[in-house]
């Protein structure tokens, strides 16, 4: 499992599961001119016009029994800006999801991430 990617994905490379689970708070972006807070924000946290926050935290439970994985994740929404006010479209960053979103997975160990 791998975090603070900021994009979910699972991927089982040659037989090996790679989960990445989102930021729990934020998306990384590049624009600077999206500023829906008040200035005085920005002066005091230095990289907040590069993060679109999430209104809520994200997290996942995963539960293994048996040979399988089941992974239950937190689902939020974007707090101010979306991904295609930032210049993100379809909602992906170099082919990962950034939903703000934990993915919920069932898969056995013996097998491919769906």
């Amino acid at each position: 499992m791998n975090g603070h990617d900021h994009g979910a994905d699972c991927r089982n490379i040659q037989g090996t599961f790679y989960y990445t689970l989102n930021s729990m708070s934020y998306l990384w972006h590049r624009k600077t001119e999206l500023r829906p807070y008040p200035e005085e924000l920005y002066r005091k946290y230095a990289h907040l016009d590069h993060m679109i926050l999430y209104q809520n935290p994200l997290y996942c439970i995963v539960d293994i029994t048996d040979g399988k994985v089941k992974i239950m994740g937190a689902k939020s929404d974007y707090r101010h800006i979306t991904p295609e006010e930032a210049g993100i479209p379809d909602r992906k960053w170099d082919g990962v999801s950034v939903q703000p979103e934990a993915l919920d997975l069932s898969f056995s160990l013996s097998g491919a991430c769906p």
